[in-house]
């Protein structure tokens, strides 16, 4: 028996829940692990009830994601998020700035026309373990815009409003326009 999609629904429903619901990311993996336990449960109820019946059976154990991070990787589409470095203070951006860690310092201006630097350090210390690195001190995150909106335009209500206004017909030229799909 394929129970994959008894998997994705689960997926889906913790992925909404933690994107429309806005729960936390360790209360989404709490509901996971009881998703687990009440299948887990039912299918082991499912063949006392068939054993009972005199019908041996051996269903096969559903599996759930531990972690509503890998319930996005296998069953949402993640966003691609370009993380640029920048300044803390002025947010003037360095593309380049882990290829270049010889710039420690901010060298933007108030203005083109200013003397006055900003000077903030742009690097920190990050320890990992034993280890300490060096690191950008902040990001500037943003969405590539291809993908983002091949995803928005295939949501299905936005799909619906698309193709409702192709088939709205055409309004008189001569009324007022109350919309822009009102526009000819």
């Amino acid at each position: 028996m394929d129970y994959s999609l008894v998997v994705q629904l689960c997926c889906n429903l913790v992925i909404w829940i933690n994107l429309k619901a806005g729960l936390s990311r360790n209360t989404t993996n709490l509901v996971l692990r009881a998703l687990q336990l009440i299948i887990s449960t039912l299918l082991h109820l499912i063949q006392l009830a068939l054993l009972a019946q005199g019908i041996t059976a051996q269903l096969p154990p559903i599996t759930l994601p531990r972690d509503i991070r890998t319930a996005y990787q296998h069953y949402s589409q993640e966003p691609q998020i370009l993380r640029t470095p920048c300044c803390p203070k002025c947010y003037k951006l360095y593309p380049d700035l882990e290829s270049t860690p010889e710039v420690t310092i901010c060298t933007g201006k108030v203005s083109r026309n200013s003397r006055l630097r900003c000077k903030e350090p742009l690097w920190r210390t990050q320890r990992l373990g034993k280890i300490r690195k060096m690191v950008p001190k902040m990001y500037f995150n943003t969405q590539k815009l291809e993908p983002w909106l091949k995803w928005f335009l295939s949501r299905k209500p936005i799909n619906d409003h698309l193709e409702e206004t192709f088939r709205k017909p055409a309004p008189d030229p001569m009324d007022r326009m109350h919309d822009v799909q009102d526009s000819p």
